[in-house]
Order: C-alpha cells, then sequence, then structure tokens
C-alpha cells in the first residue's frame, strides 16, 4: 500500500471560518487600519478653520384671552423663516440675503417647555454673540408686530361692524317714531334693542382686542460671548474615527477569514488540506534559474528538493529503507508513476515537477519527465528543435521510444511536449493510459505534471488515473482552500493514494512570517526595481501600467463600461453594440479582430463572380448589403451585452505568447504580468456564456476565415457569404486596413464606416484615390511586419521569465478551454 494521506469528506469539503484565528493572522492589519482611520479623522479636523457657537434663549407667554400654550413647532418654523433673517440683517446692517444669513443658525426647543433656543455659528465669536442675540430679539419683534397688526385687523372690523349697526338703529328709529298702529311701533321697540344689544358686544370685543396687547414672550438667556470653538470636535471625531476603523478592520479580518481563507503555514497544510508536507521550496530572487538542481547551486531551494527526494525514499515510495517520517504509511509496493497536480491555478507544478525529476534521478534510479502541459518546462533539458514528442506519441505519429531524449543529468530523460496542441489529448483516458503505461515500462519512475485550468481539476484526470500516486504543489499565502479542495475532490473518486503536499514559499509570505527580515527583502527588492532600466517594452513604471489594469478591470463590467465606451463612440460610426447592431466580432486585443471585420464586410459586399453560391447553410444566397457591426473594442463587457441580446457574436482569440507580445509593441506602457492576467481574466469572463458565441482562432481567421462564417451561419441560423481567403482578398483586407492611421478625419470617418457598415465598399473603393493625409505606413501596427517579428523575438526572453511561470499556465489553460467549451456549443 503506497503512502496516502488521511482522508475525510467533511474535512476536505468543510469550509467553515476559523473567526478568532482570522482576527489573529491579522491583528497588525486591524490595528493598522484602526490608527489610520483615526489619524485621518484627527487630521482633517485639525485642518478644519475654528468656529465658535453664541446661544440666546427666549421664553413664550400663554394666550391671554384663551390660555392655552403655543404651538412651538409653528414658533420654531417662524424663527428660522426668512422674514425674521430680514429684520436681522435690517438690525446689523448686513450687506447678505436671508438665506446667508440664516446659514449659520439653529433653532431648538427643549422637551415640554415654551422655550425656543438659538444657537448662531461663526469664525468670529463676536458675530455669533450678535446674530445669536439679534436672531432672538428679531424673533420677539416680528412675533408683536404680528400680535399688533391683528389686533388693528380686530379693531378695524369692529368699528366697520359698529357702523353699520348704528346705521341700522337710526333707520329703525325713524321707522318707529312713524309707526301708525300698536304692533308696529312694538316691532320697531323691539328691533332697536337688539341693535343696542349687537354694538355692545361689538364694543366689548374690540375692547377685548386691544387690551390682549400684551408681551408674546421675553428674553430668558442673553447670548454672550463664546469662551472656546465649538468646531471641530477633534476629540469626538478621533473616537469616532476609531471606532470606524475597528470596525472596518475587524471586517476585512473576517471576511477575509471567511472567504479568502489561505493556506499560511506550515501547520495549515497538515490541518486544512489534510495530508502530510512533504518540503517548503523558498522563493528564488528574480533571475535566477528555474532549474535548482540542474544549475548544481547551493542554496535553501536545492537542498528543499533534495528533501523532497529523502522523503519519497525513506516513506518506501521507490524503496524501502525502515525510517518513515511523520504522517506516512507503510508501503507494499513501489509507486512507478507520480502525476504533479497543482492545488490551484497558480501553483508552479511544471517547476517543482522538474526539479523533482531531476533530483530523484541524481539519488540513482532512472526517471522519466513526461511533459503535458505544453509550458516548455523541459527548455532547460533539452534544445528547442522539432523533435516529436508526447503529443505525436498518442497520436501515433510516433514511436515513444524515439521521441525520448536525453538529458545533461545521468538517469533523466525527457519526453517534450511534442508539435500542435495536445490539450484535447490529454482529455481522452485510453490514449493517455497508454502513453504512461508505455512510459513506466521504460523507466524506474515517471514524473507526470498535470496540466491545471483552475477548474475543479478537469485537465489534471486523465493523467492522474494513469498515475500511481499523487503529488499535490501549492503555494503558501497563496493557495486559497476552497479552491484546493475543490480541486481534490475532482480526484480523489479515481482513489489514487496522495504523497504528500511540496508548498512554494512566496516572498509575500515569508514577510508576514518574519518581520526582521522582510525589511531586508522590501528594501532590496526596492532597490533592483530602482536600478531596473524604465520605460522598456513589457517592464514599465508602474504607474504607467496602472490605466491598462484599470480599464481591463473595468472592461468586465457592461453596466460600468459600456455607458463610457458610448460615450466615446456615440455613433453611428464607430459605436458600440446596440440597438441596431446585426453583428459583433471582438476578442483579446491583437487576436485579427480588425482582420475579421474588413473581411467579413468585403465577402458581403464584393461582386457575385468573387463568390461561388452555397446553401444557405454555408453562407450565401443574394449579396448582402453592409452589415451593421459594433465597433471592436476588446472589452469583455461588449461580448456579454451580445449574448445577452442575443446577438450573433465571433470572438476572436489567439493562442497568449502571440497575442501578449505583439500587444505590449503596441502598447509598451502594459507590463508582461498585466497583460498575463487581463489576457486569462478576459476569457474566463467569457466562459461560463461560451454558447453565446462562435470562436476564431487566430490562424483560422487569417487562413480561413470562411470557415468560421459557416459555423456562425449554422449556430445563429443566418445566412452571411463566406469570405474566400485569395492572394487577391487578403491583400484588399491588408491594403485597406492601412487606411486606418490616416491624418485626415474625413477620410477617417469613411474607413470607420466601412467597419461599422455604414459606408459601402463600392463608395470606400471609390473614394480611396482621392483621399487626403498621409500615405498608409507599412510597419502600421494593424499588418504584419518583419520588423515587428524581429521585435517578438526580443521580448520573448521576458516571456519566458520563470517567475511568469503560472501565468503563463493559466493563460494556455483558459485558451484551450474556450475553444473547448465554444466548440461544444457549435457542435450542439
Amino acid at each position: 500500500m503506497l503512502p496516502t494521506a488521511p482522508t475525510d469528506a467533511a474535512d476536505v469539503n468543510s469550509s467553515s471560518p476559523n473567526f478568532v484565528a482570522g482576527l489573529r493572522q491579522n491583528a497588525w492589519s486591524i490595528l493598522l487600519v484602526t490608527a489610520l482611520v483615526t489619524l485621518v479623522a484627527v487630521g482633517v479636523s485639525k485642518l478644519q478653520p475654528p468656529r465658535y457657537t453664541s446661544d440666546a434663549s427666549v421664553v413664550l407667554q400663554d394666550s391671554g384671552d384663551t390660555g392655552t400654550s403655543p404651538n412651538m413647532a409653528t414658533e420654531k418654523q417662524i424663527a428660522s423663516s426668512s422674514a425674521v433673517a430680514a429684520l436681522v440683517i435690517q438690525s446689523l446692517h448686513l450687506h447678505a440675503t436671508p438665506q446667508e444669513v440664516s446659514w449659520g443658525l439653529s433653532v431648538s426647543v427643549p422637551v415640554d417647555a415654551s422655550v425656543l433656543d438659538f444657537s448662531y455659528t461663526s469664525g468670529d465669536p463676536k458675530d455669533a454673540q450678535r446674530r445669536a442675540q439679534a436672531f432672538a430679539d428679531a424673533y420677539l419683534s416680528y412675533r408683536h408686530d404680528a400680535l399688533v397688526r391683528a389686533a388693528q385687523s380686530a379693531n378695524d372690523l369692529a368699528d366697520i361692524r359698529i357702523t353699520e349697526l348704528e346705521n341700522e338703529l337710526r333707520a329703525v328709529t325713524q321707522k318707529q317714531q312713524t309707526a301708525k298702529t300698536h304692533s308696529k311701533l312694538e316691532a320697531y321697540r323691539v328691533r332697536a334693542n337688539a341693535l343696542f344689544a349687537q354694538i355692545g358686544v361689538e364694543e366689548q370685543r374690540a375692547a377685548a382686542a386691544t387690551g390682549s396687547l400684551g408681551t408674546v414672550g421675553d428674553r430668558l438667556v442673553a447670548a454672550t460671548l463664546p469662551m472656546g470653538p465649538s468646531q471641530p470636535k477633534v476629540v469626538l471625531n478621533g473616537l469616532l474615527g476609531m471606532f470606524f476603523g475597528l470596525s472596518l478592520g475587524t471586517f476585512v479580518a473576517l471576511w477575509h477569514a471567511s472567504f479568502k481563507r489561505r493556506v499560511q503555514t506550515e501547520e495549515d497544510v497538515r490541518d486544512m488540506l489534510k495530508m502530510p508536507l512533504l518540503a517548503v521550496i523558498p522563493e528564488r530572487g528574480r533571475g535566477s534559474r528555474s532549474f535548482s538542481i540542474l544549475s548544481g547551486e547551493i542554496s535553501h531551494t536545492a537542498g528543499a528538493y533534495r528533501g523532497v527526494v529523502v522523503k519519497l525514499l525513506s516513506s518506501g515510495v521507490f524503496s524501502t529503507n525502515g525510517h518513515r517520517p511523520e504522517g506516512f504509511q507503510a508501503s507494499a509496493g513501489p509507486a512507478r508513476t507520480i502525476a504533479v497536480v497543482p492545488l490551484d491555478a497558480k501553483a508552479a507544478a511544471t517547476e517543482i515537477a522538474a526539479n523533482v525529476a531531476a533530483a530523484v534521478a541524481m539519488s540513482g534510479r532512472s526517471v522519466l519527465h513526461v511533459s503535458t502541459t505544453g509550458m516548455e518546462e523541459t527548455v532547460e533539458f533539452l534544445p528547442r528543435d522539432e523533435a516529436p514528442g508526447l503529443a505525436d506519441v498518442m497520436r501515433g505519429h510516433a514511436d515513444l521510444a524515439d521521441a525520448l531524449r536525453p538529458t545533461p543529468i545521468d538517469g533523466l530523460r525527457a519526453l517534450p511536449p511534442g508539435h500542435g496542441d495536445g490539450s484535447w489529448l490529454l482529455l481522452d483516458a485510453r490514449r493517455v493510459q497508454a502513453a504512461i503505461t508505455g512510459a513506466a515500462a521504460l523507466a524506474d519512475v515517471v514524473i507526470i505534471p498535470a496540466p491545471s485550468s483552475g477548474r475543479d481539476g478537469v485537465e489534471a484526470t486523465a493523467v492522474v488515473a494513469a498515475a500511481d500516486a499523487v503529488l499535490y504543489v501549492g503555494a503558501l499565502g497563496s493557495t486559497n482552500l476552497a479552491e484546493a479542495n475543490r480541486v481534490r475532490a475532482g480526484l480523489e473518486p479515481l482513489g489514487k493514494p496522495t504523497l504528500g503536499a511540496v508548498m512554494l514559499e512566496r516572498a509575500h509570505s515569508a514577510r508576514r512570517q518574519h518581520h526582521r527580515t522582510s525589511g531586508t527583502r522590501r528594501r532590496s527588492a526596492s532597490k533592483r526595481r530602482h536600478d531596473a532600466p524604465r520605460g522598456t517594452v513589457g517592464n514599465p513604471p508602474r504607474w504607467k501600467a496602472t490605466r491598462h489594469v484599470v480599464r481591463s478591470r473595468i472592461s468586465e463590467h457592461p453596466r460600468v463600461y459600456l455607458p463610457l465606451a458610448r460615450r466615446r463612440y456615440p455613433g453611428p460610426s464607430p459605436k458600440v453594440v446596440s440597438d441596431d447592431t446585426e453583428l459583433v466580432i471582438d476578442g483579446y486585443t491583437r487576436s485579427a479582430s480588425t482582420f475579421a471585420v474588413y473581411a467579413f464586410q468585403i465577402a458581403q459586399q464584393q461582386s457575385q463572380q468573387h463568390h461561388s453560391r452555397r446553401t444557405s447553410a454555408n453562407g450565401t444566397g443574394r449579396t448582402h448589403p453592409p452589415v451593421r457591426i459594433a465597433h471592436h473594442v476588446h472589452a469583455p463587457a461588449q461580448l456579454l451585452e451580445a449574448a445577452r441580446r442575443g446577438i450573433p457574436t465571433i470572438v476572436v482569440i489567439r493562442e497568449p505568447e502571440g497575442a501578449i507580445l505583439s500587444q505590449l509593441l503596441q502598447e509598451p506602457n502594459v507590463s508582461m504580468r498585466d497583460a498575463l492576467v487581463s489576457y486569462e481574466r478576459f476569457y474566463s469572463t467569457l466562459i461560463p456564456h461560451s454558447l453565446c458565441f462562435v470562436s476564431g482562432e487566430f490562424r483560422e481567421v487569417t487562413t480561413d476565415f470562411g470557415a468560421v462564417i459557416r459555423r456562425l451561419n449554422k449556430r445563429f441560423h443566418t445566412h452571411y457569404r463566406t469570405f474566400d481567403p485569395t492572394q487577391e482578398n487578403t491583400r484588399l483586407c491588408l491594403d485597406l486596413m492601412k487606411e486606418r492611421p490616416t491624418t485626415d478625419q474625413e477620410w477617417r470617418k469613411v474607413v470607420l464606416g466601412f467597419e461599422s457598415g455604414t459606408v459601402p465598399l463600392g463608395e470606400l473603393l471609390a473614394r480611396l484615390p482621392k483621399r487626403n493625409g498621409d500615405a498608409p505606413a507599412v510597419t502600421d501596427t494593424w499588418v504584419p511586419s518583419t520588423d515587428r517579428e524581429q521585435a517578438k523575438d526580443a521580448l520573448r526572453e521576458r516571456w519566458n521569465a520563470p517567475e511568469l511561470s503560472p501565468l503563463r499556465e493559466r493563460a494556455h489553460a483558459t485558451y484551450r478551454e474556450f475553444l473547448r467549451l465554444t466548440a461544444v456549443g457549435e457542435d450542439g
């Protein structure tokens, strides 16, 4: 029985966070965030100018006639009104509007009290005192004047009513004197008495209105000169900042522990991953060789690889000598084939597998290293040539024995990747089993680095199924627990024993554990960056590369990116995807999207003699008018919006090396690392929607674009004509593409109009001899050139940098995965 790690489904799949551990690990971060927020709050408070507040109060009297208490809500509104502010302006002789004067005023009402508190805040303490008192006095004056006006109005109404009653009384008296009958005389007398009574009532009302002119209220507290500033409240703001910073730091720490928990320490490998730790491989400085064993260097890295071999030998993986390290079980037989599986897409599985193979060979075993990733990890073993490899053996184009290559290390042979993209062959378990079984017959030990697409280890399944045991590879501080558990869960049904884990210790993980050495590492790294040449292609200053990073992240979100893009390309040409869009052709930059657009428009609009008639499924029928194509902005957001709208879409894609090297020549302020990350994120964003697209690989687009259009017609039931890749048509595409960088703005509108489908091909060709501006440049970046290919060769050394190996693996894996999934949709 081979050594195996204890497995527990509940443990493997458990993702319950350890909040206390999360807080403990991030204690310094929490304190730093708290201190930073507190300092910012105190600093902002200190920067604010001092302001002074003075208070004045008035007490209101109950209504004299009814004894009711005043409505304090109404009185507060009156005190804050522009009418009272106008009186303040008049009394203080200010040159301001009521709104400006009221800016520093605050009126409040104490609970269950007929009191108004006037507070005024100003940068001058004397001004605050004057204005607070002025508002209190102005309010009393306004309310007194209002009462006077009300009493005067009541008196005026009473006088009018009394005059009317007196006139009526005189008329009744005259009629009484001339009355001839006793009954009429008595009636006039009664009426006269009633009028006398009404006049008396009105006179009493007028007297009551005049008598109610008492005081509305009085000063309760006069405004005083402030002894000190009331704002800013530095202590209070500091305490609030401390509380907010502590809350923010704690929340971030808990979120990190809950959802982003990573394998941080050696104990985490045993406790969280539930497998033995064979070794921790220290990260080397930039510029160091990837293959420490081959280089013969004496270092911690080389010693760690030797330690891996010692533990494997002592555990009985290759032989039994009676000594077994902690965590290993007894072994009943040796493992002939070992699959090296990355726990996440960032793990350097190819580098570790190559070094382990070299170390095992140097221990006296016959070792065969099989390359499956296509990442050329055997470049230190073998020279670059056209010799056959694994892909050729699996296709039956070469014998296994003939494909094996010797290496400078005795006992170590290598099987290179072979010709073409062999990733599809790795999905065929039978072919993989046959190839690995044959390899095991030719060596004592076979080391196979399994590919990883970062999606639950799907691409590693066939390799692991053909191996005898599994060696997992990760990185301290980088390997995500949830992702690692998904990879293991996908491979555990195969029942292969787990030898253990080899973890790479990255620089940031070492800094967390060794604070004293971290400062030296950080300073030396800073010095290397300072001494390195800046502004070179693929390695720009970080501040220049930021623009590309921000743009690429924003371009993944349609709701954010498309409104910005529509402001830049409002239409009608160029124009991003919209209601009148008929077709979208887009992809990562430098992937032949421009060629595809020109070839498509030419195919639809050329005269009938250039095309043979085909069935509608193959793209034919009548000649098409210009097709409204969205401007290719190289943004996933546009492709996601096209998928949402159900618009026929072609996504062009190019293998990472060609696309990124070409991009860096076009955009020198983009770093190689950022370009690799952006490439992988671009197509990973589209993968969940792959059934909504037709893919066009760069080589196919530039040599047989008609096949892509035929798949488009089949997938979306369209009838577009196919492009015939004759020398004449291809030359026409390239010649028209050279017109894009013209200095003649009117001519540029015509060229872009042809791309978008607003200008027919005939009009473009007719106006071509009449254009103004510079002639098209031969070295234009939209068309191939010898100079650019030579420039790419100069960039390949940086492309093959060892520290970029994990990013290259992820980019290649995403490239293969996207092509595979879109091919499934096209077949369906």
